[in-house]
């Protein structure tokens, strides 16, 4: 927070080697990394202090728990969550980070997509779907993960 930035971008399960690969902007992005991989751990050691300067528009219901941190938090779950989709679509996120723009020019943005996190909303991840979730040890042999499956040469990185 100690950096000079106007817009945080957190895209939710990213890998940034994975990005960088397939950025669709044409300016390039940096690479920073976190000393936390849990968004709940990443507010707590990111995120800490008075950080009224800072407006957060988050699609993850757990920034609830801090904040009393920032100037404002736009919680855009709570208005479009997609039953269909079990998620907020990025949509409705990128909608509410214009709005908060608007009303707040002269703060600096965070914007934390769930995507691209499970459940996985595009048409290859809603096939995958018995195979995304992490359920520990009550998910079925017949339905492994699919880390396991790409690891086993099961499926393809594609």
């Amino acid at each position: 927070m100690q950096e000079d930035w106007d817009n945080l971008l957190i895209l939710d399960g990213c890998r940034y080697d994975t990005f960088e690969k397939h950025n669709p902007f044409s300016k390039s992005v940096t690479e920073a990394t976190s000393n936390s991989s849990h968004t709940t751990d990443f507010l707590a050691k990111n995120l800490l202090g008075d950080q009224s300067d800072t407006v957060y528009v988050t699609a993850s219901p757990q920034v609830t728990k801090c904040e009393s941190r920032f100037h404002m938090v736009v919680h855009v779950w709570q208005d479009a969550w997609d039953e269909e989709l079990r998620t907020v679509p990025p949509q409705s996120v990128t909608e509410s980070a214009i709005e908060a723009l608007k009303q707040y020019p002269d703060k600096r943005l965070v914007v934390h997509y769930m995507q691209p996190h499970y459940p996985f909303i595009g048409p290859t991840g809603r096939d995958l779907e018995t195979h995304a979730t992490f359920t520990g040890g009550l998910r079925k042999r017949k339905h492994p993960s699919i880390w396991e499956m790409l690891s086993s040469g099961e499926v393809s990185e594609d």
